[in-house]
């Protein structure tokens, strides 16, 4: 659960890269609950659309 909610704090700065990196850390360390677990794959499937769309911005 610490991976979440280190993903969190990244996320707030605006730091997606290392968000993603703990949101695929807490899902793969398989302590999160289906709620959580859930909460996690959202999370990372919006996070890594917004990168694209940054790098996309960027070129």
């Amino acid at each position: 659960m610490s991976h979440l909610s280190a993903a969190d704090g990244y996320l707030v700065l605006g730091y997606l890269q290392p968000a993603i990196e703990q949101l695929r850390l807490a899902r793969n360390a398989g302590d999160l609950d289906f709620y959580n677990g859930s909460i996690a794959d959202a999370k990372l499937r919006e996070t890594e659309a917004a990168l694209l769309q940054e790098q996309g911005e960027n070129r």
